[in-house]
């Protein structure tokens, strides 16, 4: 079974600067959002006995190769770059969609969110352009060779929830523990081959907000009882 993991590379949030040729840039990290969802799927490889492959997936420009690096060192099979800067989840989820087409993966995972976004978009677009089924935000996940049972939390209460594969998760915070690389996984990830695609076509630009006024044509009244706002429901706003 294939796993797939869409990583998010962002700036970290104590802003790591660097010269580089008199001009200052920023050094990307694997979003932590991401990271849960590399190491949940890497624990599915290790324990569940059924994932033979986890493939690295990011869309963003040669900046982010040490983030899919990080990824083939901590233990991700393969890794691919779509090389365009996504702008919005809709843009990321067009990106991604001809990659996830052609690896066919049996599972998808990415973060809930990401750090420098708090979109919680991209998971359920893809999952609705792929017509796979969707949970948002899970906490504990068991596979089998055609399931997936995860508990993902709401507001209120822990939900348990099955979904037939292929699908899309995204992953909490609680569903794993992120792990930590040895040097000896860094310097062979350094060797290890990152696949780079285009973007097919162009990507979708983002919509725009248009701004709506209602006018106020007639001020509010206060009627003297209640007999008399339900004879005013019933004749003049006939609602009731």
């Amino acid at each position: 079974m294939k796993l797939l993991v869409a990583i998010k590379a962002v700036r970290p949030e104590l802003e790591n600067v660097k010269e580089s040729d008199g001009k200052a840039e920023s050094v990307l990290v694997m979003d932590p959002f991401s990271e849960v969802a590399l190491a949940a799927a890497l624990q599915l490889k290790k324990n569940s006995g059924i994932v033979s492959e986890v493939v690295a997936l990011t869309v963003a420009l040669e900046s982010a190769e040490p983030v899919l690096r990080t990824a083939l060192a901590l233990g991700a099979d393969r890794a691919t770059r779509v090389d365009v800067q996504a702008e919005t989840p809709q843009q990321a989820t067009q990106a991604m969609l001809p990659v996830v087409e052609q690896e066919t993966p049996q599972l998808v995972l990415l973060g809930k969110q990401s750090s420098d976004g708090d979109h919680r978009q991209t998971g359920a677009m893809l999952a609705t352009r792929l017509s796979y089924p969707f949970a948002d935000g899970v906490e504990s996940l068991t596979l089998s060779p055609s399931q997936a049972q995860v508990v993902r939390r709401t507001e209120w209460h822990e939900l348990e929830q099955q979904l037939t594969l292929p699908a899309v998760l995204s992953a909490d915070l609680r569903l794993a523990e992120p792990g930590f690389a040895a040097l000896p996984q860094l310097l062979k990830a350094r060797r290890m081959p990152i696949k780079h695609r285009s973007p097919a076509g162009s990507l979708a630009t983002a919509p725009e907000l248009e701004q709506a006024r209602a006018e106020v044509t007639r001020q509010p009244q206060q009627v003297a009882d209640v007999a008399s706002l339900i004879s005013k429901l019933k004749t003049e706003a006939r609602v009731l």
